[in-house]
């Protein structure tokens, strides 16, 4: 698996407080299945300045830790960037952007989205880039009307789910919210989001449970093919799924699989 959201490198924001605590956290992603790891430590202007002049030597240290230590991690650089107004023009200057693709890992305030929100994403886009907004399942505007999120798909934005989420780890309401979004075909990729708080990474449960729940090939698709188009730059379908409602007397959903790959 690729694990294209986490805070594993040492002392710059929430996450990892020391550079044992990111070697731990390694081993866990290895043990999870983990193959690849994007470091997106916090972008928030005021509070996390971490711009690729700062994150990229502690990446390239902590990789040198892996090899020797034997950890099969391949580790890429990025960043989980705050939405502000000067966000836009910043991508590009501080290289905000994920590895050397035109990805970029943006978030908002959980509680309170901007009044410009969907301007700023526009602004992104406009510029050549391509957002993929984090763990919008948490956001309370998409929790209580689910077409906000179907909406982005169709304004060029990816989503990505947190393994938490399915788990339960961020209450009742995120985790109905995280599976409704897959059902509905409103994810892109599915990570970790790891704070290297524990012994171990989410991804392999949450995959176990939505392999139980859908099939192997969603957790394929989400935490595998998709990443792996985002780490070389390739597009990724906005829509995927189509939802087709039964006969009024069965009052049922089914889910459709047109992936665009002839299933």
């Amino acid at each position: 698996m690729i694990d294209i959201h986490t805070h594993i490198l040492p002392g710059i924001d929430d996450g990892a407080p020391d550079i044992e605590t990111s070697v731990q956290a390694m081993r866990a992603a290895v043990d999870a299945g983990i193959t690849d790891v994007v470091c997106t430590s916090h972008f928030l202007r005021g509070q996390y300045h971490n711009p690729r002049s700062i994150t990229l030597p502690l990446m390239q240290e902590l990789q040198a830790l892996a090899r020797k230590h034997d950890i099969p991690l391949k580790l890429h650089i990025g960043a989980e960037v705050m939405l502000d107004s000067t966000i836009p023009e910043s991508i590009g200057e501080l290289e905000l952007f994920i590895a050397d693709t035109h990805y970029v890992l943006v978030e908002s305030e959980i509680n309170a989205m901007p009044v410009n929100f969907l301007d700023l994403l526009f602004e992104i886009v406009r510029r050549g880039w391509k957002p993929v907004l984090a763990h919008p399942e948490r956001y309370p505007a998409i929790m209580s009307n689910l077409s906000i999120a179907e909406d982005l798909l169709h304004r060029n934005v990816h989503l990505q789910i947190n393994s938490g989420s399915l788990l339960g780890g961020y209450g009742g309401k995120v985790q109905e919210t995280a599976w409704k979004m897959i059902e509905r075909g409103c994810a892109h990729f599915l990570a970790s989001d790891t704070h290297a708080r524990g012994n171990e990474n989410t991804l392999k449960k949450a995959t176990e449970l939505l392999t139980e729940r859908f099939d192997a090939y969603t957790v394929e698709l989400l935490t595998r093919i998709n990443p792996a188009k985002l780490l070389a730059d390739e597009p990724i379908d906005y829509v995927y799924l189509n939802l087709v409602k039964q006969p009024k007397q069965q009052n049922l959903f089914t889910r459709a699989r047109d992936f665009l790959l002839g299933r």
